[in-house]
Formats: structure tokens, C-alpha cells, sequence
């Protein structure tokens, strides 16, 4: 089983690289859970939780919505969002582990994902 929860807070200040502000990622790599922190912690946090005995209680999809809803931002709330969307799935038949870099233009992305505009 592979999964994660991640969080990344940018910033508009050139500072580092990506201007990466604050990152937690809580991830499952197949053979167990990897809890992550970078960046500087914010208020709303809960950092109590990051030394659970268990990894993958340190980062819950709960503590990301309220991560998420301390900077406004309600991402679970489907009526948060509006107008156009697209969903975009990674399947392993169309990007195969060995298919090395693939670079595309938005066009041609579309054409080979088999995404319309109209979606």
C-alpha cells in the first residue's frame, strides 16, 4: 500500500528554491510510514502530535483540513470550489516506471491523458 498526506505552505518572499515555507509530509512508501517537517512552524499547528509513538498518527488527514481551514482554505468542502476543474489520475498502465521523463505542452497532455477542453 502507498499513501500520504502532505502539507506545503509557500511564501511570496524569495528565500529558498520554491520559497517553501513550511512542509509535513506523513508518507507510506510500501514498507512503512516516513513522517517528515520542514520549514518554519506555524501557529496553528498541533506539534504534540508529532511525537506520537505511532508514525502515521502524526499527521492526519484531519490535522491537514485544519491546517488547511487556518489559512482559509477549506479543501475537503466540495462548495469551497467553482468553475472549471479537471481531474487529473496517475494510472500505472499510461506512466509506466520505466517510461522515463515525459515533457508535454498543455495540448498535447490533454491528447495523450485523453482530457477535452470540455471536460
Amino acid at each position: 500500500m502507498w499513501a500520504a498526506t502532505q502539507f506545503q505552505l509557500f511564501g511570496p518572499e524569495a528565500g529558498n528554491l520554491l520559497n517553501n515555507i513550511r512542509g509535513i509530509g506523513l508518507v507510506q512508501d510500501g514498507a512503512c510510514w516516513h513522517f517528515t517537517l520542514s520549514g518554519e512552524q506555524q501557529p496553528f499547528e498541533d506539534p504534540a502530535a508529532y511525537g506520537s509513538r505511532r508514525v502515521r498518527e502524526r499527521f492526519t488527514t484531519e490535522m491537514l483540513d485544519e491546517y488547511c481551514r487556518a489559512l482559509g482554505l477549506r479543501v475537503f468542502d466540495e462548495s469551497f470550489y467553482s468553475g472549471e476543474a479537471y481531474l487529473v489520475e496517475h494510472s500505472p498502465a499510461k506512466f509506466p516506471p520505466d517510461a522515463g521523463r515525459l515533457v508535454f505542452d498543455l495540448d498535447e497532455a490533454r491528447t495523450w491523458l485523453g482530457i477535452s477542453e470540455q471536460a
